[in-house]
């Protein structure tokens, strides 16, 4: 039975062969050059570690670049849910305070504006402005439906909404 080399086996085994990032990334269809960067830094480092003076084979073909320690690989992004929740109870609620009575303070700005603007009393709530607020995320939306910025605000209006009526 023929065992396969991992993608990480093959960059080593191309690193020892004394080929360049740019063929290792050629030659292995799946590296990526951060993959490539790390390997040839954890092999330098072991040779190090092992005392042997001659990396020069590992690094001749490597540039400054090359020789940075690897960047750790970052976890999955994390949802649009995930990020308005952070939003909504972190860094928003120290700066506006709490959400019911902000929303409320917006809620009666408005109402003074149509008010004012068109005669007509109408008491806007706090829960009306986490709609209109998600409706004009919405209306952002129709522009791009990919712009996250948009998407995370919408959803955390939606989940102030929820939290105002707890």
């Amino acid at each position: 039975m023929k065992k396969t080399m991992t993608t990480a086996q093959k960059i080593k085994a191309l690193i020892e062969l004394g080929k360049t990032n740019e063929q290792i990334i050629e030659a292995v269809p799946k590296a990526t050059r951060q993959q490539v960067y790390n390997q040839r830094y954890w092999a330098k480092k072991k040779l190090e570690g092992e005392g042997k003076e001659d990396t020069e084979r590992l690094i001749r073909y490597a540039t400054k670049e090359d020789m940075k320690p690897p960047i750790r690989m970052q976890a999955q992004p994390q949802s649009i849910l995930d990020d308005a929740r952070e939003i909504i109870y972190g860094d928003r609620e120290k700066t506006y305070g709490a959400p019911g009575k902000n929303l409320c303070a917006i809620a009666g700005y408005w109402s003074n504006h149509i008010l004012t603007r068109f005669g007509v009393h109408h008491a806007i709530t706090g829960a009306d402005v986490c709609i209109m607020m998600t409706l004009l995320k919405a209306a952002r939306l129709g522009n791009d439906l990919t712009h996250r910025d948009s998407l995370v605000d919408a959803a955390g209006y939606l989940a102030l909404l929820e939290r105002i009526q707890k």
